[in-house]
């Protein structure tokens, strides 16, 4: 790639006409450090005391003068999380942590997404976050770990959600960002209360052209809260999510020469055969909290998604492939808080159930278009999950963390495409997950800990029914990868105005799952194991307020992910790097917010090199990436008003967003995006 390496001035100038005195936005007051209530744990403690890796994200980080269009803008501000394939919408965003979710294909595996407290993730481990919009979003905690002791399957670490909740005086909103490669973005939200009546609703409306051929997208995206407050003990929230995508183009992998000669180009198949995706999904979720005592609670959940996808991969056969998903679930935990003697103990025990049901065909694709039905058949995968988790807090001092978790996984094909026989088949596994952790407080803003924990990983549907020899039914040669892990670290506060953290990690994985192609099908993904994987490293970030108005914000990790014992055919891959991890990645970040309303971030985000393919000979360079954005809310009458600009990559830096892992043809690279730029304007009534 030849784009030049060079810095745009960068010059943000902001008047205001009006004699009307300045408001503070609703997402930039200004605080001092202290500990953050977190759910993630299921428990309700805060993220000092957690004895895991576990950061948080805060509604200015995720939404202040922010583009809006992908998690991706600040995901990188988290130690221990990598992402890749912000810029193709077609394939989704992928995300791992501490190493675990590399091997995706599309969208996020190993790693549990969790929205008020409703699985984004499906039972069977695929994770999409194309229906969730940045702008609703009101905090992230995030666990850095090995966590199927708490959420079952497919939680090598953890990423929960939640959602703005309505404010005291009723509000509507109204927003729109325009910005560079055909971006357009339209906001409305309203929320309020009413006596014992609650709710928040918004609508957003995204497109982009991208920044490569095949590259358009467009999405559609509704979210409403509704909370019922019954009585002092008592509530009910429902939830609902809509999200409408009719175009998301693939612009697919290029070779190094065509990614260096023009990386605005799509690979001439995938204009060929139309490749990309379109997308509906909704989805309806119920949550119950009871107080049945002073020191005991019920909560339950049930909910329901529907999603409808189609996708044209970039060959002819097979290459059409389509689904319907129902996805179903319902849970409930009891919840105890008491204190026996000197000992204060939090017990969790409860059961998740889940089923997903997929009807699966596939056509031919004749150059973009539908042709004949060569593969039909119905997959389902049921989990039911039983766990037990404690919080004991020992002394003033010491808490020990035990939880254990029994998961019942059971998949099922119906073949309903018998031409060519019929293959279906079902396989039932168990699992058995527990955590055992220890803190110990030297002072209150002071913590040391340690933990051991596990996780196991099923193959995705998808990927059981990615059959290399052709055939219908399931893989079953395929087997779960299984995670032992432990960590130690501190983590505190110093006189509210510095924070920092250090985690040291070690996890060994049996039966990796690993990505590959086979070169009479380009494009399409197919999954082996290897026999063992070791990830090892360490995490630092720390926060400073050096006062007037300014945060510092940094984090680093370094680590080793790699093969200890896997041969494939005649290859043998010991101790070479797993690919499509950087074993360094960092961030930093400088915030300014005046007092009177305007604010102004700069971050740069570090990528270490990495290595496309098993034999690590081909090496993707390391990069930096710098980003600027602010804004000046202020007040005009009743109306608080919002303008804002930001500027992507403000170096030009030539660099890879996405790589395909051991690509057929060395097509493993997918440029992104060079410099952009984007500006809004929020009126908020």
């Amino acid at each position: 790639m030849k784009r030049s390496l060079h810095f745009f001035p960068v010059t943000l100038l902001f008047y205001i006409t009006s004699g009307h005195a300045a408001a503070q936005s609703d997402t930039l007051a200004p605080t001092l450090l202290r500990p953050v209530e977190v759910t993630a744990t299921r428990f309700s403690t805060n993220d000092l005391q957690a004895t895991y890796g576990l950061s948080t994200l805060n509604k200015i980080q995720l939404q202040a003068g922010q583009q809006q269009l992908s998690p991706a803008e600040f995901l990188a501000m988290v130690p221990g999380v990598f992402f890749m394939n912000a810029d193709n919408f077609s394939q989704d965003l992928r995300v791992s942590i501490r190493g675990v979710g590399a091997r995706s294909a599309f969208g996020i595996r190993g790693v549990k997404i969790m929205v008020d407290e409703l699985p984004e993730t499906t039972p069977d481990g695929q994770g999409q976050i194309d229906n969730l919009d940045p702008g609703h979003l009101e905090r992230l905690e995030v666990i850095r770990g090995p966590a199927s002791g708490l959420y079952g399957n497919s939680s090598g670490g953890v990423l929960s959600f939640r959602t703005e909740e309505a404010p005291e005086q009723p509000f509507l909103q109204i927003g729109t960002r325009v910005g560079s490669f055909g971006f357009q973005q339209y906001q409305l939200k309203t929320g309020g209360r009413h006596k014992a009546w609650q709710y928040i609703a918004n609508v957003t409306h995204v497109r982009t052209d991208g920044f490569r051929e095949q590259s358009r997208m467009r999405n559609t995206l509704a979210n409403l809260k509704i909370r019922r407050q019954i009585n002092e003990g008592n509530s009910l929230t429902l939830l609902a999510n809509f999200a409408g995508s009719p175009v998301a183009e693939d612009a697919g992998a290029l070779t190094k020469i065509q990614a260096d000669t023009l990386p605005t180009q799509a690979r001439d198949v995938n204009k060929q055969y139309n490749a990309g995706e379109s997308v509906y999904q909704g989805r309806l979720g119920l949550l119950s909290e009871s107080r049945l005592s002073a020191h005991s609670r019920l909560k339950a959940r049930i909910f329901h998604t529907i999603r409808d996808f189609d996708n044209n991969l970039a060959f002819n056969a097979d290459g059409v492939v389509t689904f319907r998903r129902n996805f179903s679930g319902a849970g409930a935990g009891y919840l105890l808080d008491i204190k026996p003697g000197r000992v204060a103990w939090q017990l969790h025990a409860g059961f998740d159930l889940e089923r997903q049901a997929d009807l699966r065909k596939r056509y031919a694709n004749l150059n973009g278009e539908r042709g004949a039905l060569s593969f039909e058949q119905l997959e389902i995968y049921q989990n039911a999950g039983l766990f037990v988790l404690n919080q004991l807090q020992l002394s003033s001092k010491w808490a020990l963390t035990a939880n254990t978790r029994l998961d019942l996984i059971g998949v099922k094909a119906n073949d309903h495409f018998l031409e060519n026989g019929d293959d279906s088949g079902s396989f039932q596994r168990q699992n058995v997950s527990p955590v055992l952790g220890i803190r110990y407080s030297p002072s209150a803003s002071a913590n040391l800990y340690a933990n051991f924990s596990t996780a196991f990983d099923m193959p995705a549907l998808s990927e059981l029914s990615a059959n290399p020899d052709g055939g219908g039914g399931l893989n079953k040669g395929l087997l779960p990868q299984r995670t032992v892990g432990g960590e130690a670290g501190f983590k505190g506060i110093f006189r509210n105005r510095f924070r920092y953290e250090a985690a040291f990690f070690y996890a060994q994985t049996q039966n990796e799952l690993v990505p590959y192609e086979l070169p009479n099908s380009p494009g399409r993904t197919f999954y082996r194991n290897s026999g063992r994987t070791e990830r090892k490293g360490m995490e630092m970030s720390v926060v400073w307020l050096p006062g007037a108005g300014f945060q510092f914000s940094a984090n680093y990790t370094l680590a080793a992910y790699r093969y200890v014992n896997y041969t494939s055919g005649a290859n043998t891959f010991d101790g070479k790097r797993i690919p499509g991890l950087p074993e360094q990645t960092g961030a930093f970040e400088l915030r300014y917010t005046h007092r009177k309303g305007p604010f102004a971030f700069f971050n740069a985000r570090y990528v270490g090199l990495l290595y496309a393919d098993d034999a690590n000979n081909t090496g993707i360079p390391a990069f930096w990436l710098l980003n600027v954005r602010g804004g000046w809310p202020f007040q005009v009458g009743n109306v608080l008003i919002e303008p804002s600009v930001g500027l992507n990559n403000l170096a030009d830096t030539a660099y890879f967003g996405n790589v395909r892992i051991n690509a057929a043809g060395a097509r493993y690279y997918e440029p992104a995006a060079g410099f952009g730029w984007y500006a809004g304007m929020k009126l908020r009534f």
